[in-house]
């Protein structure tokens, strides 16, 4: 069976801005049982595309959340966004990091082609995400995190609504 996947980003998604500032690995408890009602909704997966991917102590505590809201990480995550970076000379000089983020999505989908829905959200404007994939994408707000709103908008573009 072909699962919807779902493109995540999580600081400014899972956490808030104050969040963040206040404690950088600090998952929000309302905002996981958001995800994982959106998850649950749509038998989707994730594909991790937040920074995160590149620190398995963050990525242990997003394991934890994710176990705490009754989800599996080895049954829900698909895989991992590659990184691209300016030590290994993959990411071009003075890229933003929208455009980066963008093209990391891209690679992915060139290595894992699918024809499942998908929808990208992430606090940062990935908007062009939509003309290089056929990926919908969803706006967080980095104030408050995932809303009620992504999580429905998101729960009908995966359905097919």
């Amino acid at each position: 069976m072909n699962h919807p996947i779902i493109f995540l980003d999580i600081d400014g998604v899972l956490n808030t801005d104050m969040m963040c500032t206040a404690h950088p690995s600090a998952l929000h408890p309302k905002l996981m049982k958001r995800l994982a009602n959106l998850i649950t909704a749509t038998s989707s997966h994730l594909v991790i595309s937040s920074t995160w991917r590149r620190d398995l102590n963050y990525l242990e505590v997003l394991y934890e959340h994710l176990q705490k809201v009754g989800l599996d990480k080895d049954e829900i995550i698909k895989g991992f966004t590659p990184v691209f970076s300016s030590l290994d000379n993959t990411r071009k000089p003075g890229e933003k990091r929208e455009a980066l983020r963008i093209r990391e999505i891209a690679s992915y989908l060139s290595s894992n082609p699918t024809t499942s829905p998908m929808v990208v959200i992430d606090d940062l404007d990935l908007k062009e995400v939509e003309e290089v994939t056929n990926a919908k994408f969803i706006k967080s707000n980095p104030e408050s995190g995932l809303s009620e709103r992504n999580v429905e908008e998101a729960v009908l573009h995966l359905r097919g609504e």
